[in-house]
């Protein structure tokens, strides 16, 4: 009698080859959904704050660890909240101005806070286990 298995060294190099494609996989949604995460943050950018959409931008900051920037320095203020108060129009105008204007042209009050990231993350989620899983199947399916 004669036993013979075949397809033992496929099945082999599935095995060493799964953490890889499962590793790869998960890369690339990670980078999709923060991408997603970005896109959907600049549409939720309150648009009187001039530069604030153009500062949200993503970076891999660790292996397959992705972190979202907020670059603009009024961007946590309308994130997290504060209180009402006068500006000068130029701070929305002119970027980089510093806190000191010696002859303001005029003045707005900036009176609520608009979230935009957290709303961003909370849409999108809602779908990232389901992204996650069909990575996950991918890799296992040999697939990229």
């Amino acid at each position: 009698m004669t036993i013979r298995v075949e397809g033992l060294n496929k099945f082999s190099g599935f095995i060493r080859n799964l953490p890889k494609n499962l590793d790869k996989g998960i890369g690339k949604e990670s980078e999709s959904f923060m991408g997603d995460v970005q896109k959907s943050a600049k549409l939720r950018a309150p648009r009187d704050t001039k530069g604030l959409k153009d500062s949200i931008h993503v970076e891999l900051t660790g292996k397959n660890e992705w972190t979202l920037f907020v670059d603009s320095p009024h961007g946590v203020f309308q994130e997290e909240g504060f209180r009402p108060h006068p500006i000068p129009i130029e701070w929305l105008t002119i970027p980089g101005k510093g806190p000191h204007i010696s002859n303001p042209k005029g003045w707005i009050t900036v009176s609520k806070s608009t979230p935009f990231v957290r709303p961003a993350l909370e849409h999108n989620l809602s779908k990232l286990a389901q992204r996650m899983g069909n990575a996950t199947q991918r890799a296992v399916k040999g697939g990229k």
